[in-house]
């Protein structure tokens, strides 16, 4: 049994009351076609809310159409009275998320962008646009790069970078060009948080102006 939130049973998946099977197979494809069905089609044995029943399906790869419509594809037919108990639509299905950017493609573009001229103690804060909110904060401590996900307090900068530009200059043989060539105010911004002064003495402006340029 299936049990709702309210602890209601909403399915079941085993055969509750004596059921005799009197239609067949074919009786139930020829129902699924009086009620609209197209060749070819197929049947084969469900059971629904514990009812025992033949779905016949319309063998069909369904079109834009189909899914715009929302096409019935096929019906549940009741083995014991041949009664229709359910049909079956194309809805169109959701698209899968794409994978998660990584904390290691991070540090990669980061790193390439010269983070590694900035001094000890600073902090950026990394947005993916066009994701699925993700937040990097990235640290220069003793010397490394060092990319955790997550927001960070205190950054000096948040840098907004469209995912597919992310992945695209990865792959591309120079990030630094890619990024000159193809970085917008829409899809890289650069919001600071810290006075112009503060951050010259860190060493960002040679990494701003690399991104900026």
């Amino acid at each position: 049994m299936r049990l709702g939130n309210d602890r209601n049973v909403i399915g079941r998946h085993v055969v509750t009351t004596p059921q005799e099977i009197t239609v067949s197979e074919e009786q139930a494809i020829d129902i699924g076609r009086k009620k609209g069905l197209k060749d070819p089609l197929s049947g084969a044995p469900v059971l629904v809310g514990g009812i025992i029943c033949w779905r016949v399906v319309w063998q069909h790869t369904p079109t834009e159409q189909d899914y715009d419509n929302q096409t019935v594809y096929g019906f549940d037919v009741q083995c014991t009275k041949g009664e229709v108990i359910g049909e079956h639509r194309y809805i169109r299905p959701t698209p899968a998320p794409p994978p998660p950017i990584r904390t290691g493609q991070i540090t990669s573009i980061i790193e390439k962008l010269g983070f590694e001229g900035v001094e000890d103690g600073a902090m950026i804060q990394v947005n993916v646009m066009n994701s699925v909110d993700e937040t990097f904060s990235v640290v220069k401590t003793f010397g490394r790069t060092v990319v955790h996900e997550g927001k960070i307090e205190n950054a000096d900068l948040t840098l907004w970078i469209d995912r597919d530009i992310i992945l695209n200059a990865l792959e591309s043989e120079d990030v630094v060009s890619y990024l000159q060539n193809n970085a917008t105010s829409r899809n890289v911004i650069v919001e600071l948080h810290k006075s112009m002064v503060l951050l010259q003495k860190k060493g960002y402006m040679s990494l701003y102006e690399r991104v900026k340029k």
